[in-house]
């Protein structure tokens, strides 16, 4: 997948984000936002998020730091899953990646070696360019 297809997916899943977030009452909260969860059509368009309704859960990596102290599931978790998503899309790196050493977690990893001059150069895989 390129890069022009992998940001046209990130795009969609903010439209979907968007829906859920402010479109619907009460807000729905997705809880579990990651790549498997999105759900693409053939042309690479992201319409819809698989989830498990009434299962609260989440993925390492994807959940909010604050989740595992006992926060509230809101859309702002929402929200930092969709960031992890995005990098994930960016770098092709999971964001618990075995290859990230001294158990350092992408968002660190980005945060620590490339935002904001480096990003091209550090984060983005150059295959997808």
């Amino acid at each position: 997948m390129h890069l022009i297809q992998r940001l046209n997916v990130a795009i969609n899943v903010v439209d979907v984000l968007e829906y859920l977030h402010h479109s619907c009452q009460p807000p729905i909260v997705h809880y579990d936002m990651k790549p498997s969860n999105v759900l693409l059509d053939d042309d690479m368009n992201a319409h819809s998020l698989a989830t498990s309704v009434g299962v609260i859960k989440g993925t390492n990596g994807y959940v909010p730091p604050e989740y595992d102290f006992g926060s509230k599931m809101s859309t702002m978790g929402d929200v930092y899953s969709y960031g992890i998503l995005v990098l994930e899309l960016l770098t092709r790196m999971r964001p618990v990646d075995e290859s990230l050493k001294d158990d350092m977690i992408m968002r660190k990893f980005v945060e620590t070696y490339a935002f904001p001059e480096r990003i091209m150069e550090v984060i983005v895989d150059p295959t997808t360019i």
